[in-house]
C-alpha cells in the first residue's frame, strides 16, 4: 500500500525573536528573580549562540520583550515561574487559535485529525472542539498521539498509514516547547534547552492509499519505515513533570548511544527499502532532526555525509531552533517545496526521543 505525506501548512508564532535577543531578555529576568546568585557568565558560555540559531519563534510574547514588568506568562507576580495551571490554560488558548485557523475551511473535512503534541494536555482537546464546531461529528475522528517527544511524527504517519479505510488523514504538531521553559535556572544544561527549543505549529495530510501515478502536486511518498527502543538506554532522555513544568533531561551517553546504534539501524532500513546503504547514500538526501548542532555534525561524521545531505536540517535549526515534534515535517515541507530537488530523489529521515527511539523512513520525492 503506497502512503504519501504532503500538503504542509505551517501556523507561524507571531514573535520571532533573534537568537541573542533571548539570551538578554533571560539575563534580565534572572538578575531580577535571583538577584544575589545571578551569573551572567552561565549564560554567555552555555547558551546556543547565533551562528548556529539564529533567530527562533514564540507563541508568548514574553520572550525577547526587555520590558518584563509587562509580561503575559512569565510575570514578577509569579516570580518568572507560572504554575502548571497558568502554563496549561496558555497552551489551551493558543492551540484552540491554531486549529481554528488550520481547519478554517469548514467545506475542507478530513475523515480524521490525528493530534501531535508533547507539550500540552486539556481535554476536550483543541481537535474535539472543532470537530462539532465545524459540523464534522459524523464525519471527522479524532486520535490523539502525545508524550513521545521529537519522533513522534514518525509514530503518527505508522498510524495514518494504518487508516486504510480513510482516503485523508490530517496530522497536525502543536509544540511550544517554550512553555515549560525555567527561565530562572542557572544551569549549564536548563541555559542550553532555552536557547535550543522554540515553538512550533505543522499540518499535513497522509493519504494512506495514495496512487502515485495519479497524485497532484508534491510529496514524500514513504516506502519503508522503522522504529527501534535501543536497550539499556531508558534513562539516557526523559521527559516528565516537575513542580512547575514538563522536565527534560538528557544524559551525557546520548552522543554514544547514537553512534553505536545509528549506522546499522540505517543500513537495516535501506536494505528494508530495497536499497544498498554504500551505493545509494550519495543521491540521498538526509533529513536528520536537528536536535542540536551537534547532533547533525555527529551523525554526519558517522554516516559519511556532505553538508548539502543535511542543509534542509541545518536551514530548519538555523531559523527556528528545535520545535520538538514538529520539526522534522518542516525539513520535509523544504524539501518538497524545493523545485532543484528532483522527483524519485531518495529521502532518509531519523528522529530520535525517549525510550531511547530511533524512529525513522526511507521515502521518496513524488
Amino acid at each position: 500500500m503506497t502512503t504519501i505525506i504532503s500538503d504542509f501548512k505551517i501556523h507561524q508564532p507571531s514573535n520571532e525573536v533573534a537568537q541573542d535577543e533571548v539570551s538578554h531578555w533571560m539575563a534580565k529576568v534572572q538578575s531580577i528573580a535571583t538577584a544575589e546568585t545571578f551569573d551572567e557568565r552561565i549564560i554567555k558560555k552555555f547558551a546556543v549562540k547565533e551562528d548556529r540559531i539564529t533567530k527562533r519563534s514564540f507563541f508568548c510574547r514574553d520572550f525577547g520583550n526587555l520590558d518584563v514588568m509587562n509580561n503575559e506568562l512569565f510575570t514578577i507576580e509569579n516570580n518568572f515561574s507560572p504554575n502548571l495551571r497558568e502554563r496549561s490554560e496558555f497552551y489551551q488558548r493558543t492551540v484552540d487559535k491554531v486549529f481554528n485557523s488550520f481547519f478554517e475551511d469548514k467545506e475542507d473535512a478530513p475523515e480524521e485529525i490525528l493530534h501531535v503534541s508533547c507539550t500540552g494536555y486539556v481535554s476536550p482537546s483543541a481537535g474535539q472542539k472543532i470537530i462539532p464546531k465545524n459540523e464534522w461529528s459524523d464525519k471527522t475522528g479524532i486520535t490523539h498521539l502525545y508524550h513521545m517527544g521529537c519522533y513522534a511524527a514518525m509514530p503518527a504517519i505508522k498510524v495514518a498509514k494504518g487508516m486504510t479505510d480513510k482516503k485523508r488523514v490530517d496530522i497536525v504538531h502543536t509544540e511550544i516547547c517554550s512553555n515549560h521553559f525555567n527561565v530562572t535556572a542557572q544551569s549549564p544544561e536548563q541555559t542550553v534547552v532555552q536557547t535550543l527549543f522554540a515553538d512550533g505549529a505543522i499540518k499535513y495530510s497522509v493519504d494512506p492509499n495514495a496512487n502515485v501515478g495519479t497524485f497532484q502536486g508534491n510529496g514524500i511518498n514513504v516506502l519503508k519505515m522503522k522504529e527501534k527502543i535501543i536497550p539499556g538506554s531508558e534513562e539516557a532522555m526523559t521527559w516528565g513533570f516537575g513542580e512547575n513544568n514538563l522536565e527534560m533531561t538528557l544524559h551525557r551517553t546520548v552522543p554514544r548511544i547514537i553512534k553505536e546504534n545509528l549506522k546499522n539501524y540505517t543500513v537495516e532500513l535501506f536494505k528494508s527499502a530495497g536499497l544498498d546503504y554504500e551505493k545509494d547514500k550519495d543521491s540521498t538526501i538526509f533529513a536528520i532532526h536537528p536536535g542540536g548542532p551537534k547532533i547533525i555534525e555527529q551523525i554526519m561524521g558517522l554516516l559519511e555525509l556532505t553538508d548539502e545531505q543535511v542543509s534542509y536540517s541545518n536551514a530548519v535549526l538555523k531559523d527556528r531552533g528545535n520545535m520538538s515534534s514538529a520539526t522534522l515535517p518542516h525539513v520535509w515541507k523544504r524539501i518538497i517545496e524545493d523545485k532543484d530537488v528532483a522527483k524519485g530523489t531518495k529521502i532518509f529521515s531519523v528522529a530520535f526521543g525517549p525510550g531511547l527511539t530511533v524512529a525513522g523512513f526511507v521515502g521518496e520525492k513524488v
